[in-house]
């Protein structure tokens, strides 16, 4: 029997605090100020450790950003579970899966949707570039993660910074996602998801890296 999905999710949370956000027009950094929170509390980096396991808002954190916003934890929790209730504007695009990671490593060739696979819809508005797409998960290596057949949403990252969650596949060695901790120029110093081993990649060794946007399960 399919078990229910869960009321409410690690990635729902975190979409409804991104959809408060833009309701008032502001950055999460921006959010976070106006309720009186560390800025850095809703960033990308806070919302997953370096060893893959979910970090969730507090109750707390979640308090003071409704009442400085002035939206009900009615519209919030409505934000959070279901899909016609995210704003008008947020319109659906289909991201393609256009990689597959499994058992041989990563494989980029596949170009647009993969073989048998529907490509999956996201709001335009909750992702961070145009060039989005998914890459479906065929194995357990990325556990927990991304488990067997769930798809990590990446964006292609020119500019990689420290923080950042990145798909990395670089020369004489298999593809790996890991938290970037420092770039000098002349290595990515990095922390491997899940595991927390570290490694520095010779710069000049990265053949293709994209930074991890979220998980859809």
């Amino acid at each position: 029997m399919r078990q229910p999905r869960p009321f409410l999710t690690h990635a729902s949370i975190w979409r409804a605090i991104d959809a408060v956000a833009r309701r008032k027009g502001l950055s999460t950094s921006a959010l976070a100020r106006k309720a009186g929170l560390d800025p850095t509390t809703f960033n990308q980096s806070k919302r997953m450790t370096s060893t893959g396991r979910e970090r969730w808002p507090s109750t707390e954190s979640i308090a003071k950003v409704l009442a400085a916003s002035d939206v009900s934890f009615t519209e919030f929790a409505a934000s959070a579970t279901s899909r016609a209730a995210r704003p008008a504007e947020a319109v659906c695009q289909a991201i393609p899966i256009r990689a597959v990671w499994n058992d041989d490593g990563l494989d980029l060739s596949i170009g647009g949707k993969a073989p048998g696979k529907r490509a999956p819809l996201f709001r335009a508005s909750g992702l961070d570039g145009k060039d989005a797409f998914a890459i479906e998960v065929r194995n357990a290596r990325l556990e927990p993660l991304c488990r067997r057949n769930q798809v990590l949403i990446v964006v292609p990252e020119c500019a990689p910074r420290p923080g950042m969650l990145l798909a990395v596949q670089h020369d004489g060695a298999q593809a790996f996602v890991g938290m970037l901790e420092k770039a000098d120029g002349l290595h990515w110093h990095m922390r491997c998801v899940p595991g927390g081993e570290r490694l520095s990649v010779p710069s000049a060794d990265v053949r293709w890296s994209a930074r991890v946007l979220f998980v859809e399960h």
